[in-house]
């Protein structure tokens, strides 16, 4: 099964699990995270529920992927803008307003 826990989160006070998952895909033999995106998929909400999880590439398509703060290449990366009005674009989808008041 593939399992996304955060060290510092517990399902309970009393949980000393070697494995307190938050969210777990059903069991499997896939090493490929991609591979399992259409398998039932197990999440902590207070209790055990099934949800959906879609997974995907962190690849852009177009600009709008790149949050129309920079432009989507051919290699599936965005290429973020920069010195617009002041400000800088940063992260895989120029998802971060870096403004110049803000440099150090």
């Amino acid at each position: 099964a593939w399992v996304f826990m955060h060290e510092k989160i517990r399902r309970s006070r009393d949980d000393v699990s070697d494995c307190p998952w938050l969210l777990r895909s059903e069991q499997t033999g896939v090493f490929d995270i991609e591979e399992v995106n259409q398998m039932n998929w197990e999440v902590w909400q207070g209790v055990i529920e099934t949800t959906d999880v879609r997974i995907t590439c962190n690849e852009c398509s177009d600009n709008e992927d790149c949050n129309l703060n920079g432009e989507c290449k051919r290699d599936g990366s965005c290429d973020c803008s920069k010195d617009v009005e002041g400000r800088i674009f940063l992260g895989p989808h120029c998802e971060v307003i870096l403004k110049d008041n803000c440099r150090t």
